[in-house]
């Protein structure tokens, strides 16, 4: 009988013992949950400040100059083809460079022609005058780009130096030179009285 009280009473010890354990376990399981929900949350907050940071300084950045730029330039471009092609008129009946004529004898020569051309090309003239190269095309005369895509330029001829005018447009890159096909242009010069002309041609293809 005593040693069945004996065994009963270890049982109820370890029985104890183990519940203390799993008490502190459960405890120690706890504080380090606790522990990672406050470590959760404080990288949370640390976020939520960096998010705010960053929308600040965004706001506060300035709009890029080039931006507002662009912006600006396409208010002002013409709202439709009508505009354009009146403005691009406009632009061919104003001469460039138009240089001053040193007598009675000089016709002051106005090219105009409308060719949209690549970053990097140029238009030149080329013709059977020495004004124009005499179709040499190391001599020959460079025009200007003027807005609308129109490129112009004034040669002053001496009155009656040919009896007529004829003459290409050359579009120049680097060493590439590309003639425009068709007849040449020409321009009757004999019998003519005029100090200015103008001539204004289209691209032939």
């Amino acid at each position: 009988m005593e040693g069945s009280e004996q065994r009963s009473g270890k049982k109820s010890k370890n029985k104890k013992q183990r519940a203390r354990q799993e008490q502190h376990d459960q405890t120690i399981e706890k504080g380090i949950l606790e522990e990672r929900q406050e470590e959760i949350k404080e990288m949370e907050r640390i976020e939520e400040l960096q998010a705010q940071e960053f929308s600040t300084e965004t706001r506060k950045q300035p709009i890029n100059e080039p931006i507002k730029q662009e912006v600006k330039e396409t208010i002002k471009k013409p709202e439709n083809e009508a505009a354009k092609q009146q403005q691009r008129v406009e632009s061919i009946k104003q001469p460039v460079n138009e240089p001053e004529v040193k007598g009675k004898n000089t016709c002051n020569l106005h090219f105009n022609i409308n060719y949209r051309t690549s970053f990097g090309e140029s238009i030149w003239v080329c013709g059977n005058h020495e004004k124009l190269g005499n179709w040499d095309l190391q001599k020959a005369y460079k025009l200007e780009w003027s807005e609308g895509d129109n490129w112009k330029g004034t040669v002053p001829i001496e009155k009656g130096s040919c009896e007529t005018l004829e003459y290409k447009y050359i579009c120049q890159k680097g060493q590439d030179f590309k003639w425009e096909h068709g007849a040449n242009h020409s321009l009757r010069q004999e019998g003519r009285t005029e100090d200015q002309v103008t001539k204004v041609d289209n691209w032939q293809t």
